[in-house]
């Protein structure tokens, strides 16, 4: 039998960040130093606003080290309903294309998720919202349709804590998790 050694090299990063008067980061600049070789990532930010909700967000970002230079850019597009809420959140870039839909009822508590990838008509995932009166989660269905598909059912009750847990993977193997709390009065 034989052990190898790991062998630790000196490291060190710094990160500087710029935010605007509402908080949005600007900028981003990552300095990193492994076994000698030091890499600089910088990342700047740019937002559209329309009725003060953010409607797009660019970020381009550029590495560069010793032996190597790489530059990506990628851009977020948003929607909103009359109430505020988002209904639309896209992305292109980095790693190809994504978009998500929401809906949501009278009182603005969300009711639907549903993300896309590179292909629109066909969704990747699914989340869908059940409340109590009082504006509290009952349950949340997850269905996800991409490389190994499952279905995740949780309920709360009405304090907002899960009570059960339902899960069917792939395979059709579910596995079912209850919650139960206890609450102790202080003398």
């Amino acid at each position: 039998m034989s052990y190898g050694a790991a062998s630790c090299s000196p490291s060190s990063n710094k990160t500087t960040t710029k935010y605007d008067k509402d908080a949005n980061e600007l900028s981003s600049e990552a300095i990193s130093v492994v076994n000698g070789v030091t890499t600089t990532t910088t990342s700047i930010f740019t937002y559209t606003y329309d009725k003060g909700n953010m409607t797009s967000m660019v970020e381009i970002t550029t590495e560069a080290g010793e032996d190597h230079e790489s530059k990506s850019k990628g851009t977020w597009t948003y929607k909103y309903d009359a109430n505020g809420n988002r209904i639309e959140e896209a992305e292109k870039g980095y790693d190809g294309s994504s978009l998500n839909r929401y809906t949501y009822n009278k009182k603005s508590k969300q009711l639907t998720e549903v993300t896309y990838g590179s292909c629109v008509d066909k969704p990747v995932s699914m989340t869908e919202y059940a409340y109590y009166p009082n504006d509290t989660v009952l349950k949340e269905y997850i269905y996800r349709s991409y490389e190994y598909p499952s279905k995740t059912i949780t309920r709360y009750n009405k304090d907002g804590e899960i009570t059960e847990e339902i899960t069917c993977d792939y395979e059709g193997m579910f596995e079912d998790r209850v919650y139960t709390y206890e609450y102790w009065k202080k003398k």
